[in-house]
């Protein structure tokens, strides 16, 4: 791959562009089988949360309050126009997108400095302000004969979504979903045939990276220099296979990411199983990364590696319904810090309250780091053992254990060769209606010695009340 900074994108990858959208608009452009006028309709779903979090000797000795506690909502919409049998046009919006309640907009005021109504602001947890409302999805579905396509700015989710979590819906499950994988692209879904063995394929192209910059003149903007400039862009083509069968699912994902300015060439492979035999399960997951990348000037050779792999029972009783099972995972870790050698698990994917949560979040972040966890698994070897009960129809309660071992010491995550820490969780939930609930969440973590950082066994505390529609 030679290319020079200012080189055009090459021959075999225009033909895979400009065929692929061909072959979209080609599919699109057959007539759908004629169906009964059907009047266009709205319908809406969503959920609103509140929780109350109170974190105890999280951050290291001398750098923050030894305890914090915040109140954080939000309330999600899911409207979606149906234009006809099949065709719909989905869309997700936030309302107070985990909005920290109160006004922090003077946060060395007293009592005697403000009214005590109004000045409310709408800020996140980490100081950043946030638009009331924010439209994060807005993509049409076509449900043709010829497959299902979807375009626009979309959730997407593979396999167990331990790498690829849309962060949809709200389950019973320690903490919570803030961020999800959405994709601009242009995606088909194939109808389920003998000739693809009862599988279903997937097509789709991604747009990840539109630079608003013209490298060539040194500047933002500019008479569209940005559009014309495909040297910026960074594009990736996916394609996927799933199959089901009655009691297994299995499916395998490769897809090309490319950036000519930086010299990106990047494959990543995805592939996963489960199967379930009466009251007994199994599933694992796979995921590996390898090519080229430059970051400031240097050029690197991207290689991560992660998965994870899971068994356990689950037993339906006449009172309720009981799960346990024990799961291990691997995220590769980069001694470099750099981010070319490490794996993150999605941020949405997870399996404990504090460690990874929040510890692991605070770290790379407060130092910078090329690759932020934002609460995903990240640079270790981890096993769990969870409990989860259902009391049918009111109460759920649940459980677990935590063990995480750093893979690379890289001085912003792990600082020695040495445990990261064990951590207990439980935690409640109790249904008020057949749509509302309140729980409550509680964690301790032992902090290993190879945590970086001065930490003394944090404990996290979380209430929850939710109403989903």
């Amino acid at each position: 791959m030679g290319e020079e900074e200012g080189d055009p994108p090459d021959i075999f990858m225009k033909i895979i562009k400009k065929s692929f959208l061909a072959f979209a608009l080609l599919l699109l452009a057959f007539p759908v089988c004629p169906s009964q006028a059907q009047m266009t309709f709205l319908e809406m779903n969503g959920y609103y949360r509140l929780r109350y979090d109170y974190l105890y000797r999280l951050y290291p000795k001398n750098d923050r309050g030894e305890d914090i506690g915040y109140f954080i909502q939000r309330f999600r919409l899911e409207p979606a126009i149906v234009a006809e049998e099949r065709v719909r046009i989905k869309s997700q919006i936030d309302v107070l997108d985990d909005t920290v309640l109160g006004n922090n907009s003077a946060p060395a005021a007293s009592y005697l400095d403000h009214s005590l109504t109004g000045g409310n602001t709408a800020t996140g947890i980490y100081g950043d302000e946030t638009a009331t409302i924010r439209v994060k999805r807005v993509w049409a579905e076509i449900d043709s004969p010829y497959g299902l396509f979807r375009l626009g700015r979309q959730p997407f989710n593979f396999g167990l979504q331990a790498f690829l979590n849309s962060g949809d819906g709200q389950t019973f499950d320690f903490g919570d979903s803030h961020y999800g994988e959405t994709r601009d692209r242009i995606a088909y879904f194939s109808p389920k045939t003998i000739f693809l063995g009862n599988g279903e394929l997937m097509l789709a192209y991604d747009k990840l990276i539109e630079n608003p910059y013209d490298y060539k003149h040194g500047e933002p903007g500019g008479f569209l220099g940005w559009l014309t400039n495909p040297n910026t862009d960074l594009d990736e083509y996916m394609i996927s296979y799933v199959r089901k069968g009655t009691i297994w699912e299995s499916g395998v994902a490769a897809s090309r990411q490319i950036q000519f300015q930086s010299k990106t060439r990047v494959w990543l492979f995805d592939l996963y199983g489960r199967i379930k035999h009466k009251y007994l399960y199994a599933a694992g997951e796979g995921r590996f990364t390898t090519g080229k990348t430059t970051v400031a000037g240097e050029k690197l050779d991207v290689n991560q590696v992660g998965g994870l792999l899971r068994g356990g029972a689950d037993l339906v009783t006449e009172d309720g319904e009981f799960d346990f099972g024990l799961e291990s995972g691997y995220a590769s870790g980069d001694g470099s810090g750099k981010g070319a050698e490490q794996t993150n698990f999605a941020p949405d994917y997870r399996v404990g309250i504090l460690l990874y949560s929040e510890v692991m979040d605070y770290l790379t972040r407060k130092a910078g780091a090329a690759s932020l966890t934002r609460g995903g698994i990240a640079n270790s070897v981890y096993a769990r053992s969870f409990f989860k009960y259902i009391y049918a129809p009111r109460v759920s309660v649940m459980a677990g254990v935590l063990w995480a071992y750093p893979d690379k010491v890289d001085h912003i995550i792990a600082g020695h060769d040495s445990w990261l820490g064990l951590e207990i969780d439980s935690g409640v939930e109790v249904k008020l209606t057949r749509r509302s609930s309140v729980g409550l969440e509680l964690g301790y973590l032992f902090t290993g010695d190879g945590l970086e950082g001065d930490f003394k066994d944090p404990f996290a505390l979380r209430t929850k009340f939710q109403v989903v529609f």
